[in-house]
């Protein structure tokens, strides 16, 4: 949408932070809400600070979690860097659900152990790690990613009651790791792996800003994580797609005696494989009240 030289000059009136964000946010209403959001969380709220933060944001249009350097995500508050993809509302909205769902188990099975596969920032498994679970271990390839996440740990201490929260660096492609993940014995595996086409046209400060190791990717980040789940003697895996091909090929990968179903997030888009080993209590992986979760698919 070109922006047209009167709501520049109006831009302007407002404000120089406005005019700032402009060409990024562009159009008024959105620069406006912006810069409140900018000036309510930015760790640094000086005048100076809030100008280059706008700066930032209008004239390389990084995104706004980088500028202000957090994101809420449930019930916590995960900081965000570059190198490292930020959380996502839809990832959020399954994991939320996941953890409502996982309550009821924890109380049942003290000893309850949760791997976050390409665990990122961390936000999926210290999520997790808000039930009283026995283990929630973060993997990930990236030793950026790695650090933001035990940052992210030490930040949200206060609110995490799982008894042990571990993050270690293992490629989840290499085979050879499977043992080492199998050592952790995981009772539920939960993913949020690089799922976007090279060919897709990606969101431009998507393409400009965040890791692309974190963002492009395919059908084997699936193959790996079901061999993973398979390998390790795991009960349940949830794992997030970008589309309902995807979804259904990591169905297609589960053994015979697994059940799963796909959620759909708020925008109606296939999101994520709940899956489950049957005659196991993760059946209740399967209900489909609430949350947005509906039953698309069923093997």
């Amino acid at each position: 949408m070109r922006i047209t030289p009167q709501t520049i000059r109006k831009a302007a009136r407002m404000s120089p932070n406005i005019l700032r964000l402009l060409p990024a946010a562009r159009t008024l209403d959105e620069a406006k809400t912006e810069l409140r959001w900018i000036q309510a969380d930015h760790p640094d709220p000086t005048p100076k600070k809030i100008a280059r933060a706008c700066y930032e944001r209008g004239r390389f249009s990084t995104p706004l979690q980088y500028v202000i350097g957090n994101q809420p995500f449930g019930s916590l508050n995960i900081d965000c860097r570059k190198n490292v993809l930020i959380p996502r509302s839809e990832t959020e909205e399954w994991a939320c659900h996941l953890s409502n769902l996982l309550k009821t188990l924890a109380r049942r099975n003290k000893d309850m152990r949760l791997v976050d596969l390409c665990t990122g920032t961390g936000c999926i498994a210290l999520q997790m790690a808000t039930l009283p679970l026995a283990l929630v271990a973060g993997i990930d390839v990236s030793s950026d990613a790695l650090n933001l996440a035990e940052h992210n740990e030490k930040l949200n201490q206060t609110s995490l009651r799982a008894d042990k929260v571990i993050f270690e660096q293992l490629d989840i492609l290499d085979p050879k790791n499977d043992a080492k993940i199998a050592a952790l014995h995981p009772t539920i595996i939960t993913a949020n792996p690089p799922y976007v086409s090279h060919e897709v046209d990606a969101a431009q400060a998507v393409k400009k800003h965040e890791p692309k190791l974190a963002v492009f990717g395919g059908n084997e980040f699936y193959e790996a994580i079901a061999r993973i789940t398979n390998n390790s003697g795991a009960q349940a895996l949830v794992t997030e797609v970008g589309y309902l091909d995807q979804a259904n090929y990591t169905q297609s990968l589960l053994p015979k005696d697994w059940s799963s179903i796909v959620f759909k997030d708020f925008s109606d888009r296939p999101r994520a494989v709940f899956a489950w080993k049957n005659g196991t209590p993760f059946d209740i992986l399967g209900e489909s009240e609430g949350g947005g979760f509906r039953l698309v698919d069923s093997f």
